[in-house]
């Protein structure tokens, strides 16, 4: 069965801009959309995306694709 409620966000990461801010205002309608809003989301965004941060390919651009479903 597919959640009532679903959200989709893309964010290209621009370098020399404030990129986390940049990033919460593209994702942040999505994340109200489907009910992900939350602390408890926000914090293992930031885990996931840290861990990215450290171990992620050194040749091409950067991608990270999360997907979130209750």
């Amino acid at each position: 069965m597919l959640p009532a409620r679903t959200g989709f966000a893309r964010y290209d990461f621009i370098a020399g801009e404030d990129a986390a801010s940049e990033f919460i205002r593209a994702i942040l309608p999505a994340l109200t959309a489907s009910g992900f809003n939350n602390y408890g989301v926000f914090r293992a965004l930031s885990g996931a995306i840290t861990a990215y941060n450290e171990h992620r390919p050194s040749s091409g651009p950067p991608m990270l694709l999360m997907q979130l479903s209750k």
